[in-house]
């Protein structure tokens, strides 16, 4: 792709979807009641530093549970997937996790995206947050 096609995708996703106001703000999270529903960016940053927006891409706003993925990317890329995989499996939906946890004997938890499980990864990944009993 020639570097400015990036922009234009961008820009092109942004007038697409922009409009779309279906859905509700999850009342339970009360930073998410504080934030404009119409806020809408996007941004895509290259491996090589380069970096497009379109929208209201620097708007501040808070990530909630997609920390937990970028979180377990930072835990894979500190300690490798060999070492992560030997604390926390990667059972996507959390389904069983809230049903128990572990599965025939296996102390690994079952979910790196769980809230739980994400200690796990903040732990492995020396993010500065300590699971009892965790080795990393």
């Amino acid at each position: 792709m020639e570097s400015n096609s990036f922009q234009r995708y961008l820009e092109s996703l942004h007038r697409d979807y922009a409009g779309i106001t279906s859905g509700a703000v999850a009342s339970y999270i009360p930073e998410l009641l504080r934030a404009d529903p119409a806020w809408f960016g996007i941004a895509l940053v290259t491996v090589d530093g380069h970096v497009y927006q379109a929208g209201d891409s620097r708007q501040a706003f808070t990530i909630q549970s997609i920390s937990k993925a970028i979180t377990y990317g930072l835990a894979l890329e500190d300690q490798g997937i060999e070492k992560v995989l030997r604390k926390v499996d990667v059972e996507p939906s959390n389904r069983r996790a809230r049903c128990g946890g572990r599965r025939n004997g296996d102390a690994r938890s079952w979910s790196a995206l769980g809230r739980h499980r994400c200690r796990f990864c903040c732990h492995l990944s020396g993010a500065g947050l300590s699971a009892a009993g965790i080795d990393a």
